[in-house]
């Protein structure tokens, strides 16, 4: 999914580049990657359970998957280019003082997460499979819609990683 890019993107920061915010109000790198951690591995026991609960009752299907009219709103904002939108304060980084290894090692075990449950879910109809929101249970969206937000969710904010590497006074190695 974006181990390399998350790779790429850190390889050569220092922790004080990686926790550097360009203001007050503005994630550095650290808690982008932070909040990526946090809401992804929110989301996976959700969506594990979704494909759990699709095996056991045998909801099998091929591609293609569709998401339907509210989960392509849903994804219209959550990848690559799409609004930002305040982040629920559960998602909210608690600090920009992090370890640039211990936090690349948690997005990479959350990238592995969610790999292995794509891999769990081979076979299954996506588009009928239906699972909440870490946010709240009001928010449902089918299994399709989940696999193809949380990867453009990450873009986004790689995206956002790379406008703070770019910012005026960003410290340079």
């Amino acid at each position: 999914m974006c181990k390399n890019d998350v790779v790429l993107l850190t390889k050569d920061l220092s922790d004080e580049q990686f926790n550097w915010k360009p203001s007050p109000k503005k994630w550095s790198v650290a808690e982008c990657l932070d909040h990526l951690i946090v809401s992804g591995n929110k989301m996976i026991p959700y969506m594990t359970k979704g494909v759990a609960k699709g095996h056991k009752r045998k909801m099998f299907g091929d591609a293609p998957f569709f998401t339907g009219f509210v989960g392509k709103w849903f994804l219209s904002g959550s990848g690559k280019g799409g609004k930002p939108m305040p982040a629920p304060k559960v998602f909210i980084p608690s600090s920009s003082d992090f370890k640039k290894k211990f936090v690349l090692d948690e997005f990479m075990l959350l990238q592995d997460s969610y790999l292995s449950l794509l891999e769990q879910s081979e076979g299954l109809n996506l588009s009928k499979i239906y699972v909440r929101s870490a946010i709240t249970p009001f928010l449902r969206f089918n299994l399709a819609t989940w696999f193809q937000a949380m990867p453009g969710h990450q873009l986004r904010h790689f995206d956002q990683i790379r406008r703070v590497l770019n910012s005026e006074g960003f410290l340079k190695g």
